[in-house]
């Protein structure tokens, strides 16, 4: 099972210590399996009250095949980053459309190939959210990214336009989605970090 530094919310690997804060781990780590019990009930419904989002691009990092993308998810403790497994449709529709067809094959190649991987990063995530984003199970532990205490958020994070960034030591993480998307995390995030 992965750790996570309460103190920063970083995954921790084979340590005592949070290689991010230096926090001693084996007092103060958390593991997602210990994601509160009441959360679901044994007819897999939602006791308490979420946020989840998909498909978060992940901004200022180099990636040659794929962009990375993260599903957020918020619940009355914690903000978790989800990484979404990498696929490349996008990129080899891309290449593609370029050698048979190109610049507008090109474009036409990528956007077919970005429609497959967010099909697949559906059907990769409804190992435990529903369509109505109701928790199923806690299958999405083994993908979190980081996982923040909303309490540690405060000073944190910024918001820019239809983006944030989490500051977790010296890393700074940068999250953009569309502008409806972002106004309704903003909305239920507020709460937490004003």
């Amino acid at each position: 099972m992965n750790k996570f530094c309460k103190n920063c919310g970083s995954k921790v690997l084979n340590s005592d210590f949070c290689q991010n804060c230096g926090t001693k781990t084996n007092i103060s780590s958390s593991t997602p399996s210990s994601f509160p019990t009441a959360r679901i009930s044994s007819e897999k419904t939602l006791v308490d009250e979420i946020f989840y989002s998909e498909d978060w691009r992940r901004k200022k990092i180099f990636a040659i095949s794929s962009f990375p993308y993260f599903d957020v998810m918020l619940d009355k403790q914690y903000l978790y980053l989800i990484e979404m497994p990498k696929y490349s449709g996008a990129t080899l529709g891309l290449i593609l459309g370029l050698i048979v067809f190109n610049i507008i094959g090109a474009f036409i190649g990528s956007s077919l190939g970005s429609s497959s991987d967010t099909k697949k990063r559906k059907y990769y995530r409804s190992a435990w959210i529903n369509l109505d984003y109701k928790l199923i199970s806690n299958d999405f532990d083994k993908d979190i990214f980081i996982k923040i205490p909303l309490i540690n958020l405060k000073g944190n994070i910024i918001f820019g336009k239809n983006k944030f960034t989490i500051i977790q030591g010296d890393k700074k993480i940068v999250l953009q989605k569309g502008q409806k998307e972002f106004s309704r995390f903003n909305e239920y995030i507020k709460k937490y970090v004003l």
